[in-house]
């Protein structure tokens, strides 16, 4: 009896608790899914999707990159100096002047940022295919203690002693003065240019003046800088160019200011005619006397168009000692080396200190032997004429160019 009634006894237990449940009140409130919340953007952070419109920039950008790349190179020779002397950042191998010469080349081969490693560090060597280049040509071609002031055969059997194999490992080549003894600079210390983002040496081993490199492990890898290009065609795509794209344009100014820096600096490297130089034998008086040596030459083409960062940079710092030119020592020391060039090829004869060709005696001959309107010194009215010229040139010349910017 007690099993028959069972079956009735549940399903009255299963109606009373359905009402129980239907009597209790449900609390009001608006009905929400459960949606995740998402940005409304076309594409998203480093998605492939971004390859076209960052290839499109970079195409678009190349001549900013250009003119950005004629800067670096004008600044790279106006922090090396002159050619014709040797000094701390004029030495046969990589010192510290070839690092930002090497790399300005890739910039202006090579017009992708991320790509050459242009704006990179020097000496971050993952940068670019620039850095990349730095780092193989100073592990390779060390300069050497032994070949400084009248070395005129590179020392061969310095180079290429370190092999591949080291530079591709994963350990790499880490320059230091025990593996690579070319990393101390046997012609004293160079000064860094922040602004140009060029650095001079450092203080090395015992004090003495180092590669700015010394310290860094190199290792060679140029696919690090597709790598860095393809990454970069996969980030966000910038908009803080033109029309909010992110391409940017040189203006006609700084188009102008290039090329006058790359005229000013190529002076400055390769102006034969200066104190210490064996092409102009004994003080060079002449082209000092006449104010024709190459600081005078670069202020004269700052004069033309005035207001070039660049150039005003490195007259700021030549002004004030520190920019990387011959100090009055090496400028004497290269003066004894070329004498004795010249006493090797039979133009100067040492018994009485002369050459044949003695430009610092000739000043005076041509003084005596020309005279221009009756003037008696011969420097000083060339010099006069020739600022003359520059400053008439300076004052029509820039206001026609400048009108256009």
């Amino acid at each position: 009896m007690l099993a028959a009634s069972r079956p009735y006894a549940l399903a009255a237990a299963v109606l009373v608790a359905t009402g129980a449940v239907a009597a209790i009140p449900l609390a009001s409130g608006p009905f929400q899914l459960p949606i995740r919340s998402i940005e409304t953007r076309l594409v998203d952070t480093d998605s492939v999707l971004n390859i076209p419109v960052n290839l499109f920039d970079d195409i678009g950008n190349i001549p900013y990159n250009e003119v950005q790349g004629i800067d670096a190179f004008a600044e790279s020779f106006f922090f090396g100096g002159p050619w014709d002397l040797e000094y701390s950042t004029n030495l046969v191998g990589v010192d510290p002047g070839d690092p930002g010469r090497f790399e300005a080349i890739v910039d202006l081969l090579v017009p992708f940022t991320a790509l050459s490693g242009m704006g990179a560090g020097e000496y971050d060597w993952d940068a670019g295919l620039g850095q990349q280049l730095v780092g193989f040509a100073a592990v390779e071609f060390p300069v050497s203690a032994s070949c400084t002031v009248g070395c005129v055969f590179p020392p061969f059997d310095d180079y290429f002693q370190v092999p591949l194999s080291d530079l591709t490992s994963p350990s790499g080549f880490t320059f230091d003065s025990a593996d690579d003894p070319g990393i101390i600079d046997p012609d004293g210390s160079a000064n860094s240019f922040p602004e140009w983002g060029l650095e001079g040496t450092i203080t090395g081993p015992d004090g003495a003046d180092a590669m700015p490199w010394d310290g860094s492990t190199y290792t060679l890898d140029p696919s690090v800088a597709f790598e860095n290009f393809f990454n970069s065609l996969m980030e966000t795509p910038p908009t803080d160019g033109v029309l909010g794209t992110g391409i940017e344009i040189p203006t006609l100014s700084d188009s102008v200011y290039a090329v006058q820096a790359v005229l000013a600096s190529l002076v400055v490297a390769f102006d034969p005619f200066t104190p210490g130089s064996a092409s102009c034998p004994g003080d060079c008086s002449i082209v000092t006397d006449l104010g024709l040596n190459y600081p005078n030459l670069v202020q004269d083409i700052s004069n033309l168009i005035p207001g070039n960062p660049i150039i005003t940079a490195w007259l700021d710092a030549y002004n004030g000692g520190t920019a990387n030119v011959p100090t009055p020592t090496q400028i004497l020391e290269n003066i004894t080396a070329s004498e004795q060039l010249w006493t090797e090829l039979g133009l100067y004869n040492p018994a009485t200190g002369t050459t044949g060709l003695d430009l610092s005696t000739g000043s005076t001959e041509l003084t005596s032997l020309l005279d221009l309107g009756g003037a008696s010194d011969l420097s000083s009215q060339l010099s006069t004429d020739f600022s003359t010229l520059l400053a008439d040139l300076g004052t029509t010349l820039p206001a026609s160019l400048l009108s256009l910017f």
